[in-house]
Order: structure tokens, then C-alpha cells, then sequence
């Protein structure tokens, strides 16, 4: 047909595509439905900026401040990379936070994932 001819050399890189989610929605909107916005808060936008590599996230990640108070305290790269915090506990929060879901459709489920003795949070 005519519209394949004029379209022949458009290649696949330059076709626009929608990456958004299939039902139009975003986390966000997604996560206020069900009621747990204060997770969404929580935790999406300090690892969305890690992931995406914001500023703000490469600036904790690799980069230290400069101990010479007539620099003002300016940041310089790390030569010595710190380790993050741990996400383990987090994850196991998120975790059980699904596994309570299904326990309510499957209310003979009940596992939990539960920390190590060495590990537990103080009461």
C-alpha cells in the first residue's frame, strides 16, 4: 500500500511507543488505590534515584566532603567507597506486607519471613 512505501525506511528507533503501564495508570495513582501510599513514599523515590542516577544519589553514593573547612566543606570524589546501609530488612518488610495479601485470599497461608536473632529490631 501507499503508507507502507512512504514508511519503508522509518527505522524501529524512531517509531514512538508508549512504556507507560498497560491499564494507564502510574505506581503512584496504583498505590493510593490500595491504600499504602506511605510505602510508595518511602521507598520509590530514594531508590527511583539511585536507579536513575540523580544527582542526589550519586552525590551520597560517591562522593565525600572535603575536610578543610576553608574549602567550605565542597565534594570530592570518594576514594573510598562506603558501603550502604543494608536493604534486608526493608525488602522483609515489603515482603510480608505481600505475603499478608495473600494470606487474605488464602487465609491458610501464613508464612512470614522473620529476621536472624542477631538481626531483630528493638522493641
Amino acid at each position: 500500500t501507499f503508507q507502507y512505501l512512504i514508511n519503508e525506511d522509518k527505522s524501529s528507533e524512531f517509531i514512538p511507543i508508549d512504556l507507560g503501564h498497560w491499564d494507564k495508570t502510574n505506581l503512584r495513582k496504583m498505590s493510593e488505590e490500595v491504600g499504602r501510599r506511605n510505602i510508595y513514599d518511602k521507598y520509590y523515590g530514594y531508590t527511583s534515584g539511585f536507579i536513575h542516577a540523580n544527582w542526589g544519589a550519586v552525590r551520597e553514593a560517591v562522593y565525600q566532603n572535603c575536610i578543610n573547612p576553608l574549602h567550605r566543606y565542597h565534594r570530592i570524589p570518594s576514594f573510598d567507597l562506603p558501603l550502604m546501609q543494608s536493604a534486608i530488612s526493608d525488602a522483609r518488610d515489603i515482603t510480608n506486607l505481600i505475603l499478608e495479601c495473600l494470606s487474605k485470599a488464602y487465609p491458610s497461608f501464613d508464612l512470614r519471613l522473620t529476621a536472624p536473632d542477631n538481626q531483630k529490631k528493638p522493641d
